[in-house]
């Protein structure tokens, strides 16, 4: 963990570019399936797609913009138990809505 704050302003540099140079083709192509996506009629699985699409760049971010591919144990710990929690939310809010009676 150390090592991380202990880097030059070149190795920094290059650890940016090195991570949008891998990153930007990534993104490009998940742009291209999220443009794809949207002119297919597929009905209700239009929106399971367009959400695994999101997570699919979110995944992105947080992989190597917030350098979670570079700590270990407690940090990757955390980030899954707040992945954890946003589905729970989201679950229970789907629940709440779908079982509401007279919506």
């Amino acid at each position: 963990m150390a090592q991380i704050f202990t880097r030059s302003a070149d190795a920094w540099l290059r650890l940016a570019l090195t991570a949008a140079a891998g990153v930007v083709p990534a993104a490009l192509l998940v742009l291209a399936f999220t443009v794809a996506v949207s002119f297919l009629d597929l009905g209700w699985v239009n929106i399971a797609a367009n959400l695994g699409i999101a997570a699919m760049k979110a995944v992105l971010v947080v992989w190597v913009f917030m350098e979670l591919s570079e700590v270990r144990g407690a940090v990757r710990l955390f980030a899954l138990g707040v992945l954890a929690w946003i589905f729970l939310m989201f679950a229970f809010t789907a629940a709440d809505y779908l079982f509401r009676p007279g919506v």
